[in-house]
């Protein structure tokens, strides 16, 4: 069930009868200013390909802000001692009880900023128009599938490409 209030635009999504996402967007000073509360959510995944913590594998958003200095939310970064990439997908996951999981994908291509260290979260963007889409299902799998089929997916390069793109980052010498 979803329930959208008139005067502040915010819309609360329902899963049989608890909230499981609720969405309160503003538009002020030129960017969209989005308040996200969820009693739901454990653990909060996606947004792209950024790294926080040297040496962790772990991707969990609570507790971090997600944002970067390019002009679409794709820049360079300075990261232990070298740079990577960071790349912004505005899809987001969040996780909760037995694999249960909510997508929210955010359709825009303009810098996003997000904020998991306290509640409510937040989003901001600076384009302008906000458009999201909830995406439900029993496991982030399911999710993403989803969300694929929403968006659409990249071609596989032809298998002989996969060997020079591995074996450059490990070689020794060129014989």
């Amino acid at each position: 069930r979803i329930e959208v209030n008139k005067e502040s635009s915010c819309t609360e999504f329902f899963d049989a009868q608890r909230p499981i996402l609720s969405l309160c967007p503003r538009f002020a000073d030129g960017q969209w200013k989005v308040k996200i509360r969820s009693s739901y959510a454990q653990n909060i995944y996606g947004l792209g390909q950024k790294f926080f913590t040297p040496g962790t594998a772990d991707g969990d958003l609570i507790g971090k802000t997600w944002d970067t200095e390019g002009e679409h939310g794709n820049s360079m970064l300075s990261f232990n001692r070298g740079a990577v990439g960071a790349s912004q997908f505005p899809m987001v996951y969040f996780l909760g009880e037995d694999s249960e999981a909510i997508g929210l994908f955010v359709d825009n291509f303009h810098k996003q900023t997000w904020d998991f260290t306290k509640k409510p979260w937040k989003l901001t963007s600076s384009s302008p128009d906000l458009r999201f889409f909830l995406i439900r299902g029993e496991n982030i799998q399911k999710i993403r599938k989803n969300y694929m089929y929403l968006t659409g997916s990249s071609p596989v390069p032809p298998k002989s490409a996969f060997g020079l793109w591995v074996s450059r980052f490990g070689f020794e010498n060129w014989n």
